[in-house]
């Protein structure tokens, strides 16, 4: 997009007209500048944001609602409430699209995550100054390839809240790459789903325990 001019919020939130008297137009100034510090630079104690859950498929059946609960729990868990999060639902067809182009894997797969704030360490929570970047990012759950891989005694909607704990723990710097990092991973997605369990009553196991 063309930048040959200002936003139009900046544009025209600066404009006074020329008959405004100095000091109506030194306070409008003032309170303007307020508005910026209160607003564009962030302070602690953030209210909850959104938590954004996209249905693309029609592949399986998915009610939005207790997914959503769910995750809006994990999100309090993690201590990452504060922070806008995306989750998109899809079939293997656009799965594959998306793990063949940002993996070089040409299957499915259950999850991937793409983290707004790259190089966290593991279980880093980032520390943002500014509204943009309070956002962990986005989680695509592949629930056609997590409702074809689910066991007989296992609940669909279980596996989504498993499948997406791990997502989580990927925005937030966990790895499996090495045995040392999975060990890391591993045992923060156990801590968090017997929390979670402490409130729902599951006894859910993390993804990650058959990694290595």
């Amino acid at each position: 997009m063309a930048a040959s001019s200002p936003p139009a919020s900046v544009s025209q939130g600066c404009c006074f007209p020329f008959w405004t008297p100095d000091w109506l137009r030194f306070i409008s100034l003032r309170f303007y500048i307020f508005l910026i510090a209160k607003c564009g630079r962030l302070r602690p104690g953030r209210a909850a944001m959104s938590l954004v859950l996209r249905n693309l498929q029609r592949a399986v059946p998915l009610r939005r609602a207790p997914l959503r609960r769910q995750v809006q729990a994990l999100r309090g868990i993690l201590g990452v409430r504060e922070f806008d999060l995306g989750i998109i639902c899809v079939d293997n067809k656009r799965m594959q699209r998306i793990n063949r182009t940002y993996r070089g894997k040409d299957v499915p797969t259950d999850v991937l995550s793409f983290p707004f704030h790259e190089n966290l360490e593991a279980g880093e929570i980032p520390q943002p100054d500014f509204a943009d970047d309070y956002n962990l990012g986005d989680i695509f759950l592949g629930v056609e390839y997590i409702f074809q891989h689910c066991k007989e005694n296992e609940d669909y909607y279980d596996i989504l809240t498993v499948t997406a704990t791990h997502g989580l723990c990927h925005l937030l710097g966990f790895t499996h790459s090495t045995e040392a990092a999975w060990q890391k991973m591993y045992q923060k997605e156990k801590q968090v789903l017997e929390e979670l369990g402490r409130h729902t009553g599951a006894r859910l196991q993390p993804l990650s325990r058959g990694l290595f």
